[in-house]
Formats: C-alpha cells, sequence, structure tokens
C-alpha cells in the first residue's frame, strides 16, 4: 500500500489521477497554489510542476519520500 504524507495547512482542491504501461500518477492543484506531479510508483520522482507566484525565483529543489 502506498501513501502519500505530507503535514500542511492548504486543501487538495484538484487531482486527476492517470496511468502509462508502467506508471500510475496524480497531478495535483491546490490552495498553495502549487501543481503537483505525484508518481505513485516511485514517489522519489515526485515534483512541483508550477510554483506559486509568491514562491522565490532561485533554484531550490523539492524532494518526496
Amino acid at each position: 500500500m502506498f501513501h502519500l504524507l505530507q503535514a500542511s495547512r492548504h486543501s487538495v482542491k484538484g487531482m486527476h489521477i492517470s496511468y502509462t504501461e508502467n506508471k500510475a500518477f496524480l497531478l495535483t492543484g491546490g490552495t498553495d497554489m502549487r501543481l503537483r506531479y505525484w508518481d505513485v510508483t516511485s514517489p522519489v520522482e515526485s515534483f512541483i510542476v508550477a510554483n506559486a507566484a509568491t514562491d522565490p525565483t532561485n533554484n531550490a529543489t523539492t524532494s518526496y519520500k
């Protein structure tokens, strides 16, 4: 069983689930104003697709376990 756990005061407002031949993934958007790609088969491959307008423009990275 796979769990996506991340403490936050924000909520998900939109979610799309899909799959390819080898992967299942989610696209989520929420009140934090970020669009995220969640790789269900390999969580470390998950990432933020689009940052919030207020995020710094440096090359900070986000990782998920």
